[in-house]
C-alpha cells in the first residue's frame, strides 16, 4: 500500500471511530429522549420542526460547501495555500450571510410552512411546531456552519476535529436532560440542541483559524479580493437547487407520514436513525474522508487513478455495510428494544418501529453507492447534472410514496426511499462514468505545446 492508500486509510479509521463514537453518545441521547419523551404529540411536533430546520441547513450547505471543495482544492494546487485560505476565509463568511436571511426567513414563514406539510396535525399541535421552529432557528444557522467549517477542515486533511465534534450536541442534549430530569419537555431538548451546535461551532472555529493562521495568511491581506470567490458564489446555485430537491425527500416523507396514525412522524424517525448508524460506518467515513481526495485528483486530472479509487472505494464500503443490513433486519426488534424500549416508549412502539426498519434499511447500500459517486460528480463541478439527479429523485420519491403508502401504510414511505437511492445509485454512477471520459476525450484532443 502506498503512501496515498495509508493516508485513506488513517482518514478513514479516524472518521469512523470518531463517527461510532459520536453514534454511541447519540444513541444514549436517543435512548434518554425515547424514556422521557416517547411518541408523543410533541415529540411529532419536535421531529417535523428539526426535520425541516436541518433540511434547510442542509439545502444551503449543499451550496457552497459543495461547490467549495473543488474550487480550493484547484486553487491549492495551482496556485499557493495563502490563496487556498483567503478563498476559504470570504467563502465562509458569504454563507454565514446566507444562513442568517434563510434564519430570518423561516421565522417569518413558519406558520405557513406548518400549515403545507403538517396539514394531518390538530391546531394545537401546529402550534406548537410552529414555535419550536422558531425556537431551533439559531440551530439551524449553526448547524449550517459547522457543514462549511467541517469541509474546510477536511479539505485539509484535517478530519479528527470535523468528525469529533457532532458528537457536541448530543453530549449537551444528555447532560441537560438528566440536569433537568423527568421534568424534562420538547423545549428542554430545544434548547439543549442550540447549546451543543453553539459549542460546536466555536470548536471547529478554533480549528479552522489555526489553518489560516499556519499558512502565513495575514489578517490585513484576508479582505483582498480573491477571484476565485466568485466562482464559489456562482457555482453554488445549481448545488443548492439540487439540495432543495434531494433533500425535500425528508420533508416530503414527514408530511405524508403526518397524514397517518398519531406518531408516525416519530416512528419514521426512530427508524432513520437505527439506519443512520450504518451509514455513519460506511457513507460518513467514506464520503468524507474521498471527497478532498477526489477533488484533489480532477484537478490533477488523474483521470485512471481516479476510476480505480472510486472501484475500489465502492466495493470496500459497500461489502462492510451488507452485513450489517442482514444483522439489523434480522434482529430488528431486539436492536429497537435495546435502543429504546423504556419509560415513555413501550413494547407496541418497539413493534411499530421494528416494522419500518425492516423496510427502511435497504436503502444502506445504494445510499452509500450514491454518496460517493455524487461526491465524484460535484468535483468534476457538473452542477447541472447534479440538479437534474435530484429533481429525478423528488419526482420518484413524491409519486413512489404515494402509491405503496396506500398499500403499506408507513411502510410504503420507507420502501419508496429504498427504490429512490436504488435509481439515484444507478444514474449517478453511469453519469460519473461518462463524465470522466468526456474529459480524458478532452485532454486528449486538446492541441499539445509545440
Amino acid at each position: 500500500m502506498g503512501k496515498r492508500g495509508l493516508g485513506l486509510l488513517r482518514g478513514f479509521l479516524t472518521v469512523a471511530g470518531l463517527t461510532v463514537l459520536g453514534k454511541v453518545v447519540s444513541f444514549l441521547k436517543d435512548a434518554l429522549v425515547a424514556s422521557y419523551l416517547g411518541t408523543a404529540d410533541a415529540m411529532d411536533a419536535y421531529a417535523l420542526a428539526f426535520g425541516l430546520l436541518t433540511f434547510v441547513a442542509s439545502v444551503i450547505g449543499g451550496g457552497i460547501p459543495s461547490s467549495f471543495m473543488p474550487v480550493y482544492a484547484e486553487v491549492r494546487h495551482r496556485r499557493s495555500m495563502r490563496r487556498a485560505q483567503r478563498l476559504a476565509l470570504q467563502s465562509t463568511l458569504g454563507y454565514t450571510l446566507l444562513l442568517a436571511l434563510a434564519g430570518v426567513v423561516i421565522w417569518v414563514a413558519a406558520p405557513r410552512c406548518i400549515e403545507l406539510i403538517g396539514s394531518g396535525f390538530s391546531a394545537d399541535k401546529q402550534l406548537l411546531a410552529t414555535r419550536l421552529i422558531r425556537g431551533l432557528v439559531p440551530f439551524m444557522i449553526g448547524f449550517g456552519l459547522t457543514i462549511q467549517l467541517g469541509a474546510w477542515l477536511r479539505a485539509e486533511r484535517k478530519f479528527a476535529l470535523a468528525a469529533g465534534t457532532p458528537m457536541m450536541v448530543p453530549v449537551l442534549i444528555i447532560v441537560t436532560l438528566l440536569w433537568v430530569g423527568h421534568h424534562s419537555d420538547v423545549w428542554t431538548l430545544t434548547l439543549a440542541t442550540i447549546l451543543g451546535v453553539g459549542l460546536q461551532c466555536l470548536l471547529l472555529t478554533y480549528g479552522v483559524w489555526r489553518e489560516a493562521s499556519g499558512s502565513g495568511l495575514r489578517v490585513a491581506r484576508l479582505w483582498l479580493r480573491e477571484p476565485r470567490t466568485s466562482r464559489v458564489l456562482s457555482d453554488a446555485l445549481p448545488y443548492m437547487l439540487a439540495g432543495v430537491i434531494h433533500s425535500s425527500v425528508t420533508v416530503v416523507d414527514q408530511s405524508m407520514a403526518a397524514q397517518l396514525h398519531s406518531g408516525s412522524v416519530a416512528v419514521l424517525s426512530y427508524a432513520d436513525k437505527i439506519c443512520g448508524m450504518i451509514l455513519a460506518l460506511t457513507a460518513v467515513p467514506a464520503t468524507e474522508v474521498l471527497f478532498p481526495h477526489f477533488a484533489e485528483m480532477v484537478a490533477k486530472g488523474e483521470w485512471a487513478g481516479l476510476r480505480q479509487h472510486l472501484r475500489r472505494s465502492c466495493m470496500v464500503v459497500v461489502a462492510v455495510a451488507l452485513p450489517m443490513v442482514a444483522a439489523i433486519y434480522l434482529l430488528a426488534p431486539w436492536v429497537v428494544s435495546v435502543m429504546f424500549e423504556r419509560g415513555a416508549f413501550g413494547p407496541a412502539d418497539t413493534e411499530r418501529v421494528a416494522h419500518i426498519l425492516r423496510y427502511a434499511i435497504f436503502q444502506v447500500p445504494f445510499f452509500i453507492l450514491g454518496g460517493l459517486l455524487s461526491r465524484v460528480l460535484v468535483t468534476l463541478q457538473s452542477a447541472r447534472l447534479v440538479l437534474i439527479v435530484s429533481a429525478v429523485a423528488m419526482v420518484f420519491n413524491a409519486g413512489l410514496n404515494a402509491l405503496l403508502m396506500r398499500w403499506l401504510g408507513l411502510a410504503g414511505i420507507a420502501l419508496s426511499t429504498v427504490f429512490v437511492t436504488f435509481l439515484l445509485a444507478m444514474l449517478v454512477g453511469s453519469l460519473v462514468i461518462w463524465q470522466i471520459r468526456v474529459r480524458e476525450r478532452g485532454e486528449q484532443e486538446a492541441p499539445r505545446p509545440s
